[in-house]
């Protein structure tokens, strides 16, 4: 039987099909955006296709020098005016399913203004896929789960070579940066199984610590930012807990008030993003509230932490998020969940977010 852990284990395998297909995406992309510039990038998307593709925007915006903006889809149709899109801007669609009616209803609009549209899913004939001007499929296959693991890394994947295929064709980039971004990004595939060791090896020797935990926090600063929220999501849904997540510095803000000790605090950093910060937090935490913090650092830090070995330059929040995925699978088979199904699986019945 397959089991959410399995399905971690496979990013690697599918991620470095991607890579490995990188050439087919660019021949797709070129022959179909011949010759055109865009002034900006808009990404719609909801859930963990939003996290995903917010884990991704710093280094599209660092490799092609232009806005990127992401959008929730039902905020796309209500509350941007229509005057504001512009067929200067490149429209990019994620859907894992395919199937996300409100992600649908905005291709739409943006098809009917004469956008150029992009759809990301994992089958070309769903709905948003044949929607789209162009369709690509994210290489994440039919997940056995709706708790989405594979496809929130390989949508980083898929968007971070968009990036690169437009950098290329704007001649933004050399062919040797490039070649390096995919060196970097086999380097972050390659480590995924040393990232999953050493997350199994911290749980299993902090078992007992975390049974004492009721509630859990993420925090995290620049791209680190949206992985805190993906592993509040997962933790959410997986254990499921009441979880919450806030950028670093708006942490210590009103959010410190109802820090208690029987909840948990995760604090995501690396050496060069947030870490002097959240070592302070870490501090207060542990002083003035009692045991309930956990810096998550690839890097030796003084207060209590996960450390795990990140490797890849631009594409640690790949590694990262293996953290959370896999301590949410753990800690949820430890409250006995049941992931084949959802907890009110009649939901569908009153809220439908699907085309039908």
């Amino acid at each position: 039987m397959t089991t959410i852990m399995d399905c971690i284990e496979e990013i690697p395998e599918r991620l470095k099909k991607n890579l490995d297909g990188q050439n087919e995406l660019f021949d797709k992309l070129s022959n179909n955006l011949i010759n055109k510039k865009y002034s900006k990038i808009v990404i719609v998307a909801s859930g963990s296709s939003n996290n995903a593709a917010s884990a991704v925007k710093r280094f599209g915006i660092d490799l092609l020098g232009k806005e990127i903006d992401i959008i929730y889809p039902n905020l796309f149709i209500n509350d941007l005016p229509r005057k504001m899109l512009s067929k200067n801007a490149l429209y990019i669609f994620i859907s894992q399913t395919g199937s996300t009616k409100l992600v649908l209803d905005a291709l739409k609009i943006v098809n009917e203004m004469g956008g150029d549209t992009v759809s990301i899913t994992e089958d070309l004939y769903a709905p948003i896929a044949k929607e789209a001007n162009i369709s690509i499929e994210m290489g994440s296959g039919k997940e056995a789960f709706v708790f989405r693991t594979i496809g929130y890394s390989s949508s980083i994947l898929t968007l971070a070579q968009i990036f690169m295929y437009l950098a290329k064709a704007e001649k933004l980039v050399s062919t040797e940066t490039l070649n390096n971004i995919n060196k970097d990004i086999l380097i972050a595939i390659k480590n995924l199984p040393r990232i999953k060791e050493e997350t199994l090896k911290w749980f299993e020797e902090n078992e007992d610590y975390l049974e004492t935990k009721t509630n859990y926090i993420f925090s995290g600063t620049k791209d680190l930012w949206p992985i805190a929220i993906e592993a509040d999501i997962k933790f959410m849904e997986m254990l499921p807990v009441l979880s919450n997540s806030f950028e670093l510095e708006e942490l210590i803000h009103g959010p410190q008030n109802m820090f208690k000790e029987e909840y948990l605090i995760f604090l995501l950093v690396k050496e060069d993003i947030g870490s002097e910060k959240a070592n302070h937090i870490a501090e207060f935490v542990q002083n003035e509230v009692g045991n309930a913090s956990i810096v998550v650092a690839d890097h030796k830090v003084n207060t209590p932490h996960l450390q795990i070995t990140s490797e890849s330059q631009w594409f640690y929040t790949l590694e990262y998020i293996t953290v959370f995925q896999i301590l949410a699978y753990k800690l949820g088979l430890k409250n006995n969940r049941d992931y084949t199904k959802g907890v009110y699986p009649n939901v569908t019945k009153y809220v439908s977010k699907s085309v039908e």
